[in-house]
């Protein structure tokens, strides 16, 4: 009896593991005649009674049109094709072509449905040749993962198939994600701002994903989410805005990045989240000034706006040569936007209401004190006079009734760090002036600057010097804070501030040639210009001859890879307008 009791027990469980791993299927969507992973260049037979879909994942050669798959029949005729350039169907001679393909990814995700019997019956070859020696190269090897049903997907079938493929390898759809129980995770639409290079870790055990890793694929891909472990119907997908990748001053709030990135979190995520930031990316060679520090914020609302309460910093407490560790990280779920911001150990985020000149009502500041150990002294000064101080063990505060004007902000903690941050206070009114940008002079160059205004408002600046100049075309000769009052015809006013500087004299502020020597290469070039110049770039090979040229147009910022074929030293010569600067390069 107890033999007999152990078979069944063992009959049992293998069937039960049957049954689970035959539930398995890209997206939950069930039957596919083919699922297949790791380069597998094997055959399908379809029958074409219900059409055909196929959705794959290829690493493609650039430059030239590769065959993805073909179907044809036991005499050898062939009936469809899809390449990486175009699908056809043979029998009837009509194809279509893809557009905008140059400036994909290699790593790339191909989807082809036809509900037509037409062209479908037969067999279905993964990068093989066809018989008819079509004018294409054969991808054989190229596919990472593809799925193959032998019947028309519905559009939502073909989504959730393509989500699970997308994920696994990194790549970003122009659709919503599904995970297998046809659950939104992305929704494309609301997040339509951050549909780029789109990534994730997820647990979805019917589509084989239990991915603890996740990046993207593509270039400027400079984030990789990781966790121990993921739950079962967690999932947590993020995108950016592709904005550079550059830190930008808010005045009164620090530098921060000017790309952010939106994450949509589906279930209940235990294990904190790691996140590391590729630095090599960054639009500086020197982001950080003595004493900072790289922190991530993450904005809980969701709106990006980053209010005070539902802002979340994270300091970096691993940092590499090429790339800066935040670990510890509460992921929630819903969606929440996030970036990197710059400070030092103790800093504030300050967030402004506007007082109104034309209704009288008054402003007030909330802010909120990172890094210091309660109680704090916090002071709020007005033209050198104060107007609220207090101690307080709250690290987030309020300060009410206030007028317009440039504010200072000081505030020391119980272990003597202390803080101080200007914020300029202006009445709501206006509303179309805007912020005023940053100005850098050339040495040298005229320092006439015109106002756009959209409205007749009188204009008046006062120098960092203390004078005053009238109009709205004025020389700004000194380099500093301009403060500008712009006055309606009401008699309200408003204030805006103007930074104003003048560039080194050096063209080129900062620049890096790495690896030098190098052994493979290839050499990794980065320019920081001291303004927005244009750069042309001219390699020399040992014996001087010209190798190489680029031409960049002007930006503050230049990056670039060479490659030295030989042995030998090279020289890089740099030229913007008349500044030269020339760089010896050598492989061994």
């Amino acid at each position: 009896m107890t033999m007999k009791h152990t078979v069944f027990n063992i009959t049992v469980i293998l069937f039960l593991f049957s049954a689970a791993v035959q539930a398995q299927s890209p997206g939950g969507v069930a039957g596919p005649v083919k699922w297949a992973t790791g380069k597998d260049n094997g055959t399908v037979q379809l029958s074409g009674t219900g059409g055909m879909t196929f959705v794959g994942v290829g690493r493609i050669q650039q430059g030239s049109e590769q065959l993805l798959w073909n179907v044809s029949t036991r005499s050898g005729k062939t009936g469809r094709v899809q390449t990486t350039a175009r699908s056809a169907n043979l029998a009837r001679g009509t194809f279509m072509n893809y557009t905008g393909r140059d400036t994909l990814p290699r790593l790339r995700l191909y989807s082809y449905s036809c509900s037509s019997a037409d062209g479908t019956q037969g067999t279905l070859s993964i990068g093989k040749m066809t018989g008819e020696k079509l004018p294409v190269r054969n991808l054989r090897d190229g596919m990472v993962e593809y799925a193959v049903y032998d019947r028309a997907l519905t559009t939502t079938e073909r989504m959730r198939v393509e989500s699970a493929l997308a994920l696994r390898h990194g790549i970003t759809l122009a659709h919503s994600y599904f995970n297998s129980r046809g659950e939104i995770i992305r929704n494309h639409y609301r997040l339509r701002a951050y549909n780029h290079r789109i990534a994730g870790i997820i647990g979805d055990a019917v589509s084989k994903l239990d991915q603890t890793t996740g990046e993207s694929s593509e270039e400027e891909a400079v984030i990789r989410v990781s966790t121990r472990s993921v739950s079962e119907g967690t999932s947590f997908l993020w995108g950016d805005d592709a904005r550079l990748l550059s830190f930008a001053a808010d005045k009164g709030n620090g530098k921060w990045m000017q790309r952010r990135w939106a994450a949509s979190m589906v279930g209940s995520q235990t294990e904190p989240l790691a996140l590391t930031f590729d630095t090599r990316c960054i639009r500086s060679l020197k982001p950080l000034e003595t004493g900072e520090e790289y922190y991530l914020a993450v904005d809980e609302s969701g709106t990006g706006r980053f209010p005070v309460g539902q802002i979340r910093y994270y300091r970096a407490r691993d940092s590499h040569a090429d790339s800066i560790v935040f670990d510890g990280i509460a992921a929630a779920a819903g969606e929440s936007i996030f970036t990197l911001r710059i400070a030092k150990d103790f800093f504030a985020t300050v967030e402004t209401e506007r007082p109104c000149c034309s209704t009288a009502e008054r402003g007030r500041l909330r802010m909120l004190l990172t890094g210091g150990s309660a109680p704090y002294r916090v002071t709020v000064s007005l033209d050198g006079t104060i107007i609220s101080s207090l101690s307080t063990e709250d690290s987030i505060l309020t300060v009410k009734d206030l007028q317009q004007g440039l504010y200072v902000l000081t505030a020391r903690d119980r272990n003597g760090k202390t803080l101080s941050s200007e914020i300029m206070v202006s009445n709501a009114d206006m509303a179309d002036m805007p912020e005023l940008q940053d100005v850098q002079f050339s040495k040298g160059a005229s320092r006439e600057y015109h106002l756009e205004t959209q409205g007749s408002y009188t204009c008046r600046w006062k120098t960092p010097e203390g004078r005053y100049l009238s109009g709205e075309s004025v020389t700004l000769d000194g380099d500093g804070r301009y403060l500008l009052e712009l006055t309606d015809g009401e008699g309200c006013t408003t204030i805006r501030t103007l930074d104003v500087s003048t560039a080194a004299g050096d063209i080129f502020s900062r620049y890096d040639v790495s690896p030098n020597p190098t052994e493979d290469g290839d050499v990794s070039v980065r320019v920081e210009m001291s303004g927005s110049f244009p750069l042309e770039l001219r390699l020399y090979s040992p014996d001087g001859a010209l190798m190489q040229t680029q031409k960049r147009s002007a930006d503050t910022y230049h990056a670039t890879r060479l490659y030295l074929p030989l042995d030998g030293i090279y020289i890089l010569e740099m030229k913007s307008g008349t500044s030269r600067k020339s760089i010896r390069l050598v492989r061994k």
